[in-house]
């Protein structure tokens, strides 16, 4: 079965996505709608090279001198405190993921025919709304090719507050409503989207996760560290840029952490971080080591792996989602430890297996670290259920829905034939 894997080529997703594809049996095509990143082969699987960049220009140079340019502007206005409430960042931020750009009449001739050459029997697409400029070109052309889409972040603007207003993006709309397959990461995603467009309209819906294959799972387990030295130890593998004033910019919830004398690990940063004992950082792990388990076995010596943004009430992008940063916590067979009312979607699950907790404040979380005997149950709970929830163990799921997709698309390209 031949497959078009539509998807930005830097996301962690694509590798666990594309070889688990192509190891039982779909021929797959990968076409990368990045703008400023390019590959002719997947980083930790050279062999992999059936990749076409779409937007690859003639001159790379131009576009690395306005990816500078747009790191100066960004670092500026954070240097000199023009930007204290971000609205300018924000506002770039809002229009570059939430609008759908023209796509060029010749990129369009472009991805019609690579469709055709390719002999496409689905289109695939990772993530979210990243892939609809492309997806809107393919619908439109109305080329009887089935496309499903992978929802695992949506809305993508943090503005969508958990219960307040939602300004509909008509574009969106009519794309989602569109689809002849949708994934849902969860099932407080497929309610969002579901209460928001008319998903009964056309398609097949799925709840399912990401999962990541077991190469990335933990290969052994270290002693943890609070039983040596009788202290907490949590670990934080999100982002470490804090000085960008971002989602990630985390810096002061870990050090305020610390103060409560709970030992925080997170990876080394530049970024300025007032000192205490209680913080420890530790080499950035690579790319190659996040997907070969290395990442996954350093975190079993914590007692929790905290997840965290910097968010100071729910929004609807995170209530729905499980972060990347939360998959891999389940990589490593660790408690999870989530602030209470943030995370629906990340909550929903830990107490559905019992592999963490939630807390209301830092002295709450502290009581709850402080408790052995419940922490110990929390990580028996995650290790024995982690091989279930390999990728290896659970893509019949995807296979099945990709078969009954493209099923259901049959009579109407019969119709159109």
């Amino acid at each position: 079965m031949n497959l078009l894997y539509l998807s930005h080529i830097s996301t962690l997703r694509i590798e666990s996505d594309v070889t688990m594809l192509e190891e039982r049996g779909y021929k797959v095509t990968v076409l990368n709608n990045h703008k400023l990143h390019f590959q002719k082969r997947l980083k930790n699987f050279p062999n992999f090279t059936n990749i076409i960049n779409l937007y690859e220009p003639r001159f790379i140079w131009i576009v690395k001198l306005r990816l500078k340019i747009t790191k100066l502007i960004k670092f500026l206005l954070t240097l000199t405190k023009l930007d204290t409430s971000r609205k300018v960042i924000s506002f770039r931020e809002k229009v570059s993921l939430e609008s759908i750009s023209r796509v060029s009449n010749s990129t369009k001739k472009t991805i019609t025919r690579i469709i055709k050459e390719k002999e496409i029997d689905v289109i695939y697409c990772s993530w979210s709304t990243t892939g609809f400029p492309e997806i809107k070109v393919i619908q439109e052309a109305n080329l009887g090719i089935p496309i499903i889409l992978s929802i695992q972040t949506y809305p993508f603007w943090q503005t969508a507050v958990v219960g307040g207003s939602f300004k509909e993006n008509k574009e969106h709309k009519e794309i989602f409503e569109n689809l002849d397959g949708r994934i849902h990461c969860s099932q407080v995603m497929f309610d969002y989207m579901n209460d928001h467009f008319n998903l009964t309209k056309h398609g097949k819906d799925l709840i399912m996760m990401g999962y990541c294959k077991k190469r990335n799972f933990y290969k052994k387990r270290l002693p943890l560290l609070s039983e040596k030295e009788g202290e907490s130890h949590i670990v934080f593998i999100g982002n470490t840029q804090f000085s960008q004033r971002t989602l990630d910019d985390v810096g002061r919830q870990l050090y305020c952490i610390a103060k409560k004398r709970i030992h925080i690990h997170f990876s080394y940063t530049h970024d300025r971080i007032k000192r205490n004992p209680y913080i420890h950082m530790f080499s950035p792990f690579s790319h190659r080591q996040l997907l070969n388990g290395e990442l996954a076995t350093h975190m079993t010596q914590f007692d929790a792996c905290i997840v965290l943004y910097n968010i100071d009430k729910p929004y609807a992008r995170f209530n729905n989602s499980l972060p990347e940063r939360f998959l891999f916590a389940l990589n490593g067979a660790v408690p999870i430890a989530l602030p209470k009312g943030y995370f629906a979607a990340c909550e929903e699950m830990i107490n559905k297996y019992q592999i963490g907790f939630t807390y209301e404040n830092l002295d709450d979380l502290k009581i709850k670290l402080s408790d052995r005997e419940k922490m110990a149950e929390y990580r028996n709970n995650a290790v024995y259920i982690a091989p279930s929830l390999t990728f290896e163990k659970n893509f019949y799921i995807l296979d099945n829905f990709i078969k009954k997709v493209i099923s259901a698309a049959k009579p109407k390209n019969d119709k159109k034939a």
